[in-house]
């Protein structure tokens, strides 16, 4: 019993004639008879019998045209869903994310993938960049988008946006849209760990003692206190802008960071892995 002979009958179930069954299928009558006389004779039983309106189906037959119809369309279903998968169309990516790549991504087009293919599936993991790197390096994700800087060694990366910092505070702390690193250095600061050391280093080399009032790991506790008016918040611009409090430019040009994409270099992207990439990249 093969998938020709199970379409075939099923078509025949469909017309009950042999001779309209033939011509849907766009066989002749003597092609169709003898393939569904060797499928009988193959499970040794009668499937149907000859009536002056055509067939009918027997027990056995009626039991065989159900699961050739849940055959048929399982092997349909298997077809098209390897092809999708094939184009990176249908399958599940492991994705992990900086806190601090919410502002970038609600702004990206992830959505218009999801739209152009609802049948991927994104696993996504958030947390720092040293978590996200040991996640990647051991194989729990495919792809990350990490935060500036980090050790690139064995990795593939792409950056996706090099952003300025901004001051971000409950209260209102310059009088224009800009504030220079004397006016933060008189605020207690809440600030990202990893940026301590260049943010200290740009301080001393102006002469300048910074209070940091709260260091921590991410973007969205950042924003928290300093919405509870817990101090002043240096953060990406990109996660800066989605907030609902007073925001000043800082004229430094080193502090500067940027949101990279990264694989392992040791393994091949899948077509759903490159098609993410290449979404990203827009």
């Amino acid at each position: 019993m093969n998938l020709k002979q199970l379409s075939y009958f099923a078509v025949l179930a469909e017309e009950k004639q042999v001779t309209a069954a033939a011509k849907r299928l766009y066989i002749s009558q003597p092609v169709l008879s003898y393939e569904l006389k060797q499928l009988q004779v193959e499970l040794g039983v009668t499937l149907f019998t000859r009536t002056s309106h055509g067939i009918e189906l027997t027990n056995a037959g009626q039991m065989l045209s159900n699961y050739a119809q849940q055959i048929l369309h399982l092997t349909e279903a298997a077809q098209n869903n390897v092809i999708k998968a094939g184009r990176g169309e249908l399958g599940t990516l492991s994705l992990g994310t900086v806190s601090s790549s919410s502002g970038f991504l609600q702004g990206r087009t992830m959505t218009a993938l999801h739209k152009l293919y609802p049948q991927v599936k994104l696993d996504v993991f958030e947390g720092n960049t040293y978590h996200l790197l040991e996640l990647l390096r051991n194989r729990t994700l495919d792809l990350a988008i990490l935060r500036t800087p980090f050790n690139h060694q064995g990795l593939n990366v792409q950056t996706l946006l090099t952003e300025p910092m901004m001051a971000v505070s409950l209260n209102k702390i310059a009088t224009g849209s800009a504030i220079g690193l004397p006016q933060l250095a008189r605020q207690p600061l809440i600030i990202y760990r990893r940026f301590e050391q260049l943010l200290g280093h740009s301080f001393a080399e102006a002469g300048l003692e910074p209070y940091f009032a709260i260091i921590c790991d991410d973007a969205r506790s950042t924003l928290i206190w300093a919405s509870n008016g817990m101090g002043t918040a240096i953060l990406p611009s990109s996660v800066a802008l989605t907030a609902k409090l007073h925001k000043y430019e800082i004229a430094v040009q080193r502090w500067q960071t940027s949101l990279q994409l990264a694989w392992r270099k040791d393994e091949t992207l899948s077509p759903l892995g490159q098609k993410v990439i290449s979404s990203l990249r827009q």
